[in-house]
């Protein structure tokens, strides 16, 4: 009945490869001129990410379990460039940081059949946000908000038999919340309402 701890490394190759073309409209809403490029934007890389995992497991009594997890998760440095074909080339760092994760969570068996479970985990989402970049617009990157959420998992198991087959009857109910960038900045020009708009709030999910 000791406490298990186990620890892991993780090693993972993060490649981004995006490419964005901008054109000049033949009106105010279109269609592009393919003809004349104003700007390419562009990210192109790989980095290898390394993160920790660390696991908790403990059974006070027999039937009483209780466990815990931290998830430092890896990051990958990139290079965001712009370029156009006046002879224009800017580079920017630009990181992607996958969120750390906290869960701790409890399980108890009430009988020999059925197995309740239990586990909050804590999502560090405020860090998708940390290297943002905004590009073009007229607005700061620090007016993006991604708020960190408890998501919550509630699980149980029940065994039985037909003749001498056992079959498991598994439900549960888990909580989302919105976790979608959105835009905090003022709405007094033109980019903050676009950005408002392409960055609104989410609604969070509830099922079971």
């Amino acid at each position: 009945f000791l406490p298990i701890v186990d620890v892991s490394l993780e090693f993972s190759f993060g490649p981004i490869k995006s490419r964005l073309n901008r054109y000049g409209t033949f009106g105010p809403t279109g269609p592009p001129d393919t003809s004349n490029l104003l700007q390419t934007e562009e990210v192109d890389s790989t980095d290898l990410g390394i993160g920790v995992n660390v696991g908790l497991m403990w059974h006070p009594i027999k039937d009483l379990s209780f466990g815990g997890v931290y998830r430092r998760a890896p990051q990958y440095d990139m290079t965001f460039r712009v370029t156009n074909p006046g002879g224009f080339s800017a580079s920017t760092p630009l990181g992607f940081k996958v969120p750390d994760v906290y869960a701790a969570g409890a399980a108890y068996r009430f009988f020999e059949r059925l197995t309740v479970a239990f586990e909050a985990t804590y999502i560090r989402y405020s860090q998708l946000v940390e290297h943002f970049q905004v590009p073009l617009a007229n607005t700061i990157a620090t007016q993006y908000k991604l708020d960190d959420k408890v998501e919550l998992h509630l699980g149980a198991e029940y065994i039985f038999f037909i003749k001498n087959i056992p079959l498991a009857a598994r439900g549960g109910f888990y909580t989302n919340p919105d976790h979608k960038i959105r835009y905090a900045g003022p709405l007094d020009n033109v980019d903050g309402l676009g950005e408002r708009v392409l960055y609104n709030r989410g609604k969070g999910r509830y099922q079971g």
